[in-house]
């Protein structure tokens, strides 16, 4: 058995404010400071937020659904904080065991933020989901957009290459067509991975999960296979 309908299909479902990290909030906290809304310094600002959201919000979020990391309020970001906030953050959500289940996503990015961060994941060579509204994206899409979900644009901010995109929407296709979660046999099917190894194959969803652009589930029927879905089809922005 190759691949499994999901568990769930969470299209009726809406993240709640105790998954939301509100930055700016937490920012004047930290700086005492109640107007502050450009986030500009690395150690004083960027580093204690990442390590707020890192050690002390992210393991209390319930795994297995996306949480927001929202810059609402945020007017300019150093490129230097966009690090912290950006690529470091995920990479270190990535390798910690412990959060191998939690999804954080972008949101409330104003265009100049979103360029920043966008450029932080790419000098990283990282990437992460972001959630932009239509006032967030009239100056333009910042990063690769995957699709609409009612009033907001899903993009992935950084690097993301060609075949990344195709693998992504094909997961995507399938979830949506068909009601399945795709694994690393059903990609076989996909034209640029048709000849590689099963190897190879995995190790490709595995790296799109690892960025929290995918989620998996452990096949029921077939351990230890994973089943892949994508993160943005668990959101919906109500």
């Amino acid at each position: 058995m190759s691949a499994a309908r999901p568990q769930r299909i969470r299209a009726d479902t809406s993240t709640t404010d105790n998954a939301t990290f509100p930055v700016i909030k937490h920012a004047r906290g930290i700086t005492n400071v109640d107007n502050l809304d450009f986030l500009e310094y690395r150690k004083h600002v960027g580093s204690p937020l990442a390590t707020t959201i890192l050690r002390e919000w992210l393991p209390l979020q319930q795994s297995d659904s996306p949480v927001w990391l929202d810059f609402t309020g945020v007017r300019a970001i150093n490129l230097s904080v966009a690090e912290e906030l950006g690529p470091i953050l995920m990479r270190h959500v990535a390798e910690e065991a412990v959060l191998g289940h939690h999804y954080p996503v972008y949101k409330g990015l104003q265009h100049n933020v979103a360029y920043t961060m966008h450029k932080a994941f790419l000098e990283m060579k990282w990437a992460a989901l972001a959630s932009l509204d239509e006032k967030e994206i009239e100056e333009g899409v910042v990063g690769t957009r995957l699709d609409k979900i009612g009033q907001y644009t899903i993009v992935v901010l950084g690097m993301l290459t060609t075949g990344q995109l195709k693998i992504l929407q094909y997961v995507d296709r399938r979830y949506v067509e068909e009601q399945t979660m795709t694994s690393s046999n059903d990609l076989v099917h996909l034209d640029i991975m048709a000849e590689v190894g099963d190897a190879a194959r995995s190790k490709r969803l595995t790296e799109l999960y690892q960025r929290r652009l995918l989620y998996y589930e452990d096949n029921p029927h077939k351990r230890p296979e994973r089943l892949f879905a994508p993160v943005w089809r668990l959101i919906t922005n109500g």
